[in-house]
Order: C-alpha cells, then structure tokens, then sequence
C-alpha cells in the first residue's frame, strides 16, 4: 500500500504525538508506585535558589541531599548557606558531587573533600555520573569512565571509611555501570516507573512542588529511600 507525501506526513505526526501521550501517562504512575515507600526526601542545588528550610520542614522530609561540588574546581554556589540552614533546623542531610569527564578523579576528589572536610553524621557522599553538555552527543567512553569513576569512589571510601553512594540515570546505568559497581549503594532516577535494578533511592519526580523554593527552578527532584536510612550515615572517619 503506497500513501502520498502529505498523509506520510499525518501519520507520522500522530506517531509523535501518541509517543508524546504515552510519556505523560505513564509519569504519574512513578509517583503512584513511590507511595509504597514510608521514607523520603528531596534533593536540591543552586537551581532552586534561595531555599527557606523552615518551610521545608513543614513536608516532613526526611531527607536532603545537596549540591556540593562538580568538576576539580566548582563549588555549587548555594552549598554554604544550604549545609548552614540544614544543620539549624535539624536535617539529615548529604551532600553530592557532580562528576566531570573532562577532570582527572583524583583532582575531583581531592576538591571535595577539601570542600567538604569532614561528614560524621551525615549521610554518606554521592558521586553523580550521567550524560550532560556535549557527552550527549559525543558521549564518553566506557572503560574511561569506570576506570575515573571506580578511582574517585575509592579515594572517598578511604577518607569517610564507608562506601559512596552512585547516583544515574536508568539509561547511563544500564550503559555504563550495569554489573561493574553493585557493591556501592545506588541512588537511580526513573520517572516512568520503579526501577528493575536493585537501588537503595529512588528519583521518582522531578516536578514535586513545594513552598519555600525561590530559584529560577520552580521544581524539585522527590525521592524516597528503600530500608533503613540509618544505613546511610557516616559513622566515623577510619
């Protein structure tokens, strides 16, 4: 069956658009299946601005992650006040540093912990690895990045005496981490469903909205936590 230019066209529109409808119908069941879990918290970096805590505490969050680093020389310009305010109005809090593949590990390493110093009592540090800028397009390769990432994990496991915790994407994970890092705690971000891989947080949304964030970003990342978030925290430095 031949069809003309112009219904090729149509059809292929409507293609789009049920692809696009499919998207959005199946977002809210992330949030539907998050609700099982009784644990959870937002996660927050410069995006969201001037955060009023005081107001957050209203949600009954349990727990903060925050923005601290990237690279081997950014420090996330909200992540003083962010870690003052938490530890005013009693959060249980972390803090993440977003991986660079342009900076060598050790260099990324050696930033945050000088940025971060020490983090008994906190929940154990966060390296996130995902595409971002031009990886999209030209993205790394895969021995390079399990090879920078495996040496800057090791460096921080030897500084805080636990084990980082690994924030991805489903996609980079699959592709990139699958199989190689399951010994480290993984924090995965999936807004469609529950993910199928075997994760101790979970980002369900990235749309939560709540009161008290000023920033040009008027969302929030929401995730929840599987088990104990005790089994997060940092005990004391080895």
């Amino acid at each position: 069956m031949k069809f003309s230019k112009k219904r090729k066209t149509v059809i292929v529109i409507v293609a789009v658009l049920l692809f696009v409808g499919m998207i959005y119908t199946f977002r809210p069941m992330a949030r539907i299946m998050s609700k099982k879990y009784k644990v959870w918290g937002i996660d927050v970096s410069h995006y969201q601005g001037e955060v009023d805590w005081k107001k957050i505490k209203d949600y009954d969050v349990d727990f903060v992650y925050i923005k601290a680093t990237e690279g081997s020389s950014y420090v996330d310009e909200r992540f003083e006040e962010n870690k003052k305010k938490l530890e005013e109005n009693g959060f249980t809090y972390g803090v993440y540093h977003f991986f660079s593949f342009d900076s060598k590990a050790k260099d990324q390493a050696k930033h945050f912990i000088e940025t971060i110093g020490d983090m008994k009592g906190n929940l154990t540090p966060v390296i996130d690895v995902e595409y971002y800028g031009d990886k999209i397009k030209h993205p790394p390769k895969k021995k390079n990045v399990q090879k920078q990432l495996q040496s800057m994990l090791d460096i921080l496991e030897k500084e805080y005496g636990v084990k980082p915790m690994i924030y991805s994407t489903q996609s980079f994970y699959i592709k990139y981490l699958d199989g190689d890092f399951n010994d480290y705690p993984l924090w995965i971000r999936n807004v469609y469903f529950e993910p199928v891989h075997k994760w101790k947080i979970w980002q369900y949304t990235d749309k939560y909205k709540m009161d008290g964030m000023n920033g040009k970003e008027k969302y929030v990342d929401a995730n929840v936590c599987k088990g104990d978030l005790k089994e997060l925290i940092v005990d004391e430095k080895k």
